[in-house]
């Protein structure tokens, strides 16, 4: 029968080697939450790409109006800056205006763009809107009136800047053929009269056609 010794380990082996074999206490607490929210996203300004619960912006209006911003703060800080004369957004507002403000979040920042630009502009009597518009704002009285607001500010952006309307295809080389080069023509085909849009309407194929080599 042929028998062979057991090595015997050493006790302070075993214990080394019972140690290494347990879960080290320097390794990552798995409680620990890597996706932790940065508080920083609430110091971000109108500036940047990205706000709190809001979509990416396309660099338009119409895009911008997409864009909500849903924190408190972030609407408060925007809303001092832009509206109230740059107020420190730290100063405490009425509890009226502060619950308000939370009855409107989230706020699209297109709106507070509207009224700041709106308000931005001279007080004038022989401007009706401007006129009447209410002075001076208070947070308390502008949280109040906050659809008010924005509707005036962009009615009166209709009012005055319309959107300008697509100029039609060469409608200065058609009245330039009719009659001649250097006829006079005004800056847009909108300012002509009447009679003369009607005319370029009804014979601007006849144009197309008789300048149709020399496009080619």
């Amino acid at each position: 029968m042929i028998s062979a010794e057991i090595p015997v380990q050493p006790e302070e082996e075993r214990e080394k080697s019972q140690a290494s074999d347990e879960p080290s206490c320097m390794t990552e607490n798995p409680l620990h939450d890597s996706t932790e929210p940065n508080t920083t996203e609430l110091n971000k300004t109108e500036n940047d790409k990205t706000m709190p619960s809001a979509v990416s912006p396309r660099g338009d209006k119409a895009s911008s109006s997409l864009i909500k911003i849903s924190d408190a703060g972030m609407a408060k800080f925007l809303i001092c800056k832009k509206i109230l004369g740059g107020k420190d957004p730290s100063r405490p507002w009425s509890n009226a205006a502060e619950r308000r403000l939370l009855e409107l979040l989230p706020i699209p920042r297109q709106e507070i763009f509207d009224i700041a630009k709106f308000r931005s502009i001279p007080k004038a009597d022989d401007v009706p809107e401007l006129k009447n518009r209410r002075e001076p704002i208070t947070e308390t009285t502008l949280m109040e009136y906050w659809g008010d607001e924005v509707q005036r500010a962009r009615a009166f952006d209709q009012k005055y800047n319309p959107p300008k309307k697509e100029e039609p295809p060469r409608w200065r080389e058609f009245f330039q053929w009719k009659y001649n080069p250097n006829v006079y023509l005004p800056s847009s085909f909108y300012e002509l009269d009447p009679d003369q849009r009607k005319e370029y309407q009804g014979e601007f194929q006849e144009f197309a056609i008789a300048t149709a080599n020399s496009q080619s």
